[in-house]
C-alpha cells in the first residue's frame, strides 16, 4: 500500500487468509484491515486478484464489530476422548495378540480423527466490523470473515483460516483508533 504525504500507519492487521482453488490452480488470499492518520484501508490479495476499499479517516462516522468463537469445551473433550481411544486401543491391540491388530489400527483411526476434528474445531470463529461514513449515501467499509463448522459451503467457496485473536483485537481497537484520529 502506498502511504500519502504526511500519512502513517497507526495499526495494521492481517486478520484472516484463505485458500481457494485446487492442486496447482490454488490461490493463497491474505485479507488485511490497515488503519492511517488519513483513511481505512481493508485488502484482500492474492497472486492473480486485489481488493481494496479504503475511507477516509475524517468521514468514519461509526463502528459495528462481532467477533465470536465456539465453545473450546467441546473441543478439548474430542482431543482427550480421541487420545484416551488411541491408547486404550493400542493397549487391548497389544494384549490380544493377532485380532488385536484390527483393533488397534480401528483405535488409532477413530481416535486421530476425533484428535483433528478437535484441533479444527479450536480455530473456528466468525467476525465482522463496519464502518459507516458520514456522507449521505451512507456508505460503509465492511470486512468479514468466518470459520464455522456448522456452516455448509459450496463446492468453489474459499476455506478460510481467521486468525481469532486478531479480529477480537480489531473489534475492540477500531472504534477508539477512528475516534483518537478522526478530523
Amino acid at each position: 500500500m502506498v502511504l500519502a504525504k504526511d500519512e502513517q500507519i497507526i495499526k495494521d492487521w492481517d486478520y484472516a487468509t484463505g485458500k481457494s482453488g485446487k492442486f496447482f490452480n490454488k490461490l493463497h488470499t491474505q485479507c488485511n484491515l490497515t488503519v492511517t492518520n488519513k483513511r481505512i484501508v481493508y485488502t484482500a490479495e492474492n497472486e492473480r486478484k486485489i481488493t481494496r476499499q479504503e475511507m477516509p479517516m475524517d468521514l468514519a462516522k461509526s463502528v459495528y464489530g462481532t467477533h465470536e468463537t465456539v465453545s473450546k469445551l467441546g473441543a478439548f473433550l474430542l482431543i482427550i476422548f480421541g487420545i484416551l481411544i488411541v491408547v486404550v486401543g493400542a493397549i487391548l491391540g497389544m494384549k490380544l495378540g493377532g485380532a488385536g491388530v484390527l483393533i488397534m489400527c480401528a483405535a488409532v483411526f477413530a481416535g486421530g480423527y476425533l484428535v483433528i476434528k478437535g484441533i479444527i474445531r479450536l480455530n473456528q470463529g466468525e467476525f465482522m466490523a463496519k464502518v459507516t461514513s458520514t456522507e449521505i449515501e451512507g456508505e460503509s467499509l465492511t470486512l468479514a470473515a468466518s470459520r464455522l463448522l456448522a456452516k455448509k459451503k459450496p463446492a468453489a467457496a474459499m476455506k478460510i483460516k481467521l486468525n481469532n485473536l486478531v479480529a477480537r483485537e480489531i473489534v475492540e481497537e477500531l472504534g477508539a483508533i477512528i475516534t483518537e484520529y478522526r478530523g
